[in-house]
């Protein structure tokens, strides 16, 4: 009987292991933007935004979306770019 099982087992973690999680139009949407420096990401904001108050909302942002600071741009709109609904 345990030659039968230990396989599939084998067999089962193996799989689980090896296979690579689909990538959704969302997590190719991010891979394809080139990532930001914090004075890039200001000189893309409008020039009456204060930078540390922008800033500030970036790395907020970030966290609350779990994704990196600099993969966040100033146009990025909340649910339809960063899907925070």
């Amino acid at each position: 009987m345990l030659w039968i099982v230990f396989p599939l087992l084998l067999i089962g973690f193996l799989w689980i292991c090896l296979r690579q999680p689909e990538r959704t139009e969302h997590d190719m949407y991010l891979a394809n933007r080139p990532s930001l420096t914090d004075d890039e990401f200001l000189s893309l904001c409008d020039p009456e935004v204060d930078p540390s108050i922008a800033l500030k909302v970036r790395e907020i942002i970030a966290d609350i979306a779990c994704i990196a600071e600099n993969e966040i741009y100033p146009s990025d709109r909340l649910i339809e770019d960063l899907q925070l609904d």
